[in-house]
This record gives C-alpha cells, structure tokens and sequence, in this order.
C-alpha cells in the first residue's frame, strides 16, 4: 500500500514538473500577471507598450517570416493604428520557426527584464509563446501555422477547432499568406514597418465578418467608455 502511495505521489509529482517546466513554463506567474484589468491602463501607455513589443519582436525576430495578426492587423488595415479597446499584439509564424521564435524571446527577456514569457508545447497538438510587459500586463501573442501542400493549419488544441472552423480557418490557402507584405502602423506619429498576409480581407472577413472595417464598438477619445 506503502508503495502504491508513493508510486501516485512520484507519478503526480512528474505530471506536475512536465506541466510546469516542459509544456507550460512560466503561466503560473503569467496568469497572476494577466489579472489585471489591462482596460485601465491609460490609451497612451498601451500604445506605447504595445508599440515597443512590435518593435522587439522584429529586432529578435525578423529574421523569419513574422506577421501580424487578429486584432493587431485589424487595426492596420483599418486606420493603420492599434485599436483602442484591443488588449493585446497577435503575431503569428510558421511552425518550423518554433524553436528559433523560443530562443529569440527567451534573449528578448533576458535582455529586457521588464519583459516575461511563457510557452505552451504539447508536441503536435498545440504550440505558442506568449510575450508579457511585466509592469502593465499587456502581452503579445504568437501563434504557430503549419503547412501541408499548399494549405496551412494553425497548430491549437482540439477545442479551439470548433471556433477556427467558423472562422473557415482550420485549413487556409496558403497564397492566402504568402507572400507576406509590408505595411505600417502609427504608434504617436512613428510609423513602424510590419509584415501582413498577402491577402488580408480574406483573414479579416474569416474573423469577423465581411463589415469589418466598420467599428463594433464607439469609444471616446481616450477610449475609457466603449459601448
């Protein structure tokens, strides 16, 4: 009975070290960072942060194919700013950058210690990194997409199927993607250079419809009250 009770305990024990140091390293601290309400932050102080995150990604990053994503390309094709009410960066890249993207970002937060990061790795089923400003909670998504022919899937946990084959996303055209394209965004007059998908309509209409361009909330001007 001794050994069957240690044998478990051994057993939770290494479940518990896989968990916390080999598929999610870092999202205990990431979740308690991630609490606050990043809504409260004043609008400048996002765009500034979030601005320095698209600029330190490319610095680390760049030397792969690295474009923006979700919000973060809705708000470029749309005014070439950063939406107001958006609580994140979403970057994403292709699958066989993971362990370079890994590497990259653990430099960046090593080399700038107001940054922390945290991953998720379960093999095949799901990848990702995820970027945290420390100080503000804000952070920065990348994403994985692997390539099969010429279509491309996004490498995420069964239960987020559901949701990208209503985005008819779980399997894309990849000249959808390719080749990526140069665009800016305004971050308080300094336009700074992304990369966006070959054909972004497509990504934009998949995610939120074919009005996207047309605003789904009306904010003041410091985008404190959105309704």
């Amino acid at each position: 009975m001794v050994n069957k009770i240690f044998a478990i305990v051994c057993t939770l024990l290494l479940l518990y070290l896989f968990i916390t140091k080999v598929c999610c390293y870092n999202f205990g601290e990431i979740r308690n960072i991630q609490h606050r309400n990043v809504l409260k932050i004043p609008l400048e102080t996002r765009t500034r942060v979030f601005g320095d995150i698209v600029k330190l990604s490319y610095q680390y990053l760049g030397q792969r194919p690295l474009w923006v994503n979700y919000g973060t390309l809705l708000g470029i094709i749309r005014n070439k700013k950063f939406i107001c009410y958006d609580t994140d960066v979403d970057f994403s890249m292709r699958l066989e950058d993971y362990n370079f993207a890994l590497d990259q970002i653990v430099k960046l937060a090593k080399d700038h210690p107001e940054y922390i990061h945290a991953t998720v790795n379960l093999g095949p089923l799901v990848k990702s990194i995820v970027l945290i400003h420390k100080p503000t909670g804000l952070p920065c998504d990348f994403s994985f997409y692997q390539q099969d022919g010429d279509m491309l899937s996004r490498v995420v946990l069964g239960r987020y199927i559901p949701q990208l084959r209503e985005e008819n996303l779980v399997y894309i055209p990849s000249d959808w993607l390719f080749p990526l394209r140069p665009d800016y965004i305004d971050v308080d007059g300094e336009m700074i250079q992304v990369l966006i998908p070959a054909q972004p309509e497509k990504f934009l209409t998949s995610y939120y419809g074919t009005n996207y361009l047309i605003p789904n909330k009306q904010c003041n001007n410091d985008c404190t009250v959105c309704q």
